[in-house]
């Protein structure tokens, strides 16, 4: 179901504005793919298969590329039916998309619009700015099982992270931490225990962190970062290695 771009409300002119994304008065009105969510009956179902059969008659074919590609941006719902399983959902749709788009960044601006119900914290504080590598580690896609139904049957997952796709994250979040008022990012792993793919994570921030000189930086276990976020809010951007932390 596709819908027309207008005039934004209030707060989504905020997220936009908060994504460094231009405002609607500075590029032409975009054009919005309206995904709706699994399990939600039969109405909803059968109007999305018409949608898609005729863009099938218009076009001959449909895929993420060829539905996907021509819009700006994309209202995702939610992936889950009941009657698939979760895996099977996750990865004909929301990862798929990711992969053939190169969807590497998840970001997520979070704000306080009203005075929060925490002592001593002012709305102001709650001005967080995650970002997260959105298609590598857990979600590359690698591993695989064998020996099926024996007793030493074995599933592997592995956790994969490339030189090309810390590089690009890396740099996506420093850019975002030049544009904050306090120009500090905090760099967010397992390094402690995950000793081979996110010290590589720690050793490229390292090395892009030098490319911007104006902004400190620093790097917290994740456990250690739950604590830090709960004493001391204050503005922060933050980089996750692995979206599982999430």
């Amino acid at each position: 179901m596709t819908h027309t771009y207008r005039k934004p409300p209030s707060f989504l002119k905020l997220l936009l504005t908060s994504l460094n994304f231009p405002s609607h008065e500075q590029f032409h009105p975009p054009l919005p793919a309206a995904i709706p969510r699994d399990g939600i009956g039969v109405e909803v179902v059968e109007a999305a298969l018409q949608v898609i059969q005729a863009a099938a008659e218009a076009s001959g074919e449909y895929t993420v590329q060829t539905i996907l590609r021509k819009h700006d941006a994309v209202l995702f719902g939610a992936v889950r039916n009941p009657d698939v399983p979760d895996h099977e959902c996750l990865w004909g749709l929301l990862l798929k998309m990711r992969d053939e788009m190169k969807l590497y960044v998840n970001s997520c601006p979070i704000r306080c619009f009203s005075r929060p119900r925490i002592v001593g914290v002012d709305a102001a504080h709650l001005d967080w700015f995650f970002v997260r590598e959105n298609s590598e580690g857990e979600y590359s896609g690698h591993g695989g099982r064998s020996r099926l139904t024996q007793s030493w049957e074995v599933g592997t997952e592995l956790s994969i992270f490339t030189r090309y796709g810390v590089e690009r994250i890396m740099k996506y979040a420093f850019q975002a931490a030049m544009r904050r008022n306090r120009k500090h990012l905090t760099v967010v792993s397992k390094s402690n225990a995950l000793r081979h793919g996110l010290v590589h994570w720690h050793e490229i921030a390292a090395e892009v962190a030098a490319d911007f000189p104006e902004v400190t930086w620093d790097k917290k276990p994740v456990d250690a970062m739950k604590i830090r976020m709960a004493q001391n809010n204050v503005f922060l951007i933050i980089v996750e290695a692995r979206l599982l932390m999430g």
